[in-house]
């Protein structure tokens, strides 16, 4: 199955996306390569791959009925289980940052993606600077040789945006009050209200993967679209990836009822009416969904509790998300010490007393 590297012209090391300068650089011998370059080279193996992909398909061997694949490595030439949404990992020997871009072709090539904006040393210092906040949770679970096992991962998203021709048809109702003598008078007024409009909505997002870990990095939302970029596996140098499993057709009827749901504040906006009823009827006009990948950095522990936590971060603006572990120890000792001082505290106030 087609993996592919990027190499240094100068020293044959693999090249990565470098996001504190949003270009590639070669760890090793420091030579920086523009965007542009990598990119071009990127897109050419991918044509390549593209119209061999046939080929490629017959002579690729199933590592099981998991759906796991046997890939080679082109730097070491060793052999890489991956399973079925995988399509960016590292060499598990030679630990080079390879691309399966044979499971990024024709429907599953993503449109779009938002690159990395900060590297892994930033990563773990920004989670340090969390977790180190909270008192209870365990020591290991912030140590160096945890922190290390961070991961940057694009996520695949659908992006949809619409454009609707929306009507509200109802009843207004206006209710008034006046003093007359020893009466008060209240008077019921009843309108037909009809209010129409054309709206967008963009960017509504739906994650496209499913496996269960993956909802929890749905809390570091929202990204800011002005970084999006063309799609180009050269972006997934040094980081993990993973294809979507779920099709635009299983989320369009849940993105499609929550503009439906917006669509009835909308258009009432600013009644002076007491009281609003009707309904709303939706035209859609034009809608278009991209598949986009998000950058997330993933950290996950198994306590003393046997318990898999899973934390995550947005890999463009630091926002964190997460189930964090308990120490029990951490919190019963702070139990004791808080009961012990509320007892010293009752036996001098009844020392004085006395």
């Amino acid at each position: 199955m087609a993996a592919i590297t990027f190499k240094c012209t100068s020293c044959g090391a693999f090249v990565n996306f470098n996001p504190d300068d949003q270009n590639f650089k070669c760890p090793y011998c420091g030579k920086d390569y523009t965007e542009d370059e990598i990119i071009a080279k990127a897109n050419e193996i991918d044509g390549e791959i593209n119209k061999n992909i046939d080929t490629e398909v017959e002579q690729s061997s199933t590592y099981s009925d998991t759906n796991e694949k046997l890939y080679n490595c082109k730097n070491c030439g060793a052999q890489i289980v991956a399973d079925e949404t995988t399509v960016a990992t590292n060499c598990y020997y030679c630990h080079s940052p390879i691309v399966l871009v044979d499971k990024l072709l024709r429907e599953y090539k993503p449109d779009r993606l938002i690159p990395f904006k900060f590297n892994k040393e930033e990563a773990i210092k920004k989670f340090h600077e969390y977790v180190g906040k909270k008192k209870y949770v365990p020591k290991e679970f912030f140590s160096q040789s945890q922190l290390e096992k961070i991961a940057g991962v694009y996520y695949p998203y659908w992006d949809a945006d619409y454009k609707c021709d929306a009507t509200f048809d109802g009843e207004g109702v206006t209710v008034s009050t006046v003093v007359s003598g020893d009466y008060n008078i209240t008077t019921t007024r009843y309108y037909k209200v009809i209010r129409r409009g054309i709206l967008k909505f963009n960017n509504i997002m739906r994650n496209a993967l499913s496996k269960n870990q993956r909802l929890l990095a749905d809390g570091i939302h929202p990204f800011d679209f002005n970084d999006e970029k063309d799609y180009s596996s050269a972006y997934f140098t040094g980081f993990m990836a993973e294809k979507r499993d779920v099709d635009k057709e299983d989320v369009q009827g849940n993105v499609e009822s929550e503009i439906e749901s917006y669509l009835q504040p909308i258009l009432t906006r600013g009644s002076s009416y007491s009281k609003l009823y009707g309904n709303v009827n939706m035209n859609i006009l034009n809608k278009s969904y991209n598949y986009l990948m998000l950058p997330t950095w993933v950290l996950t522990y198994r306590g003393k509790d046997n318990i898999q936590y899973f934390f995550s971060m947005n890999g463009q603006t630091g926002k964190v998300c997460g189930k964090l572990p308990i120490d029990k120890g951490k919190l019963f000792l702070h139990g004791i010490i808080a009961a012990a001082g509320v007892a010293l505290a009752l036996l001098i106030g009844g020392y004085f007393l006395w």
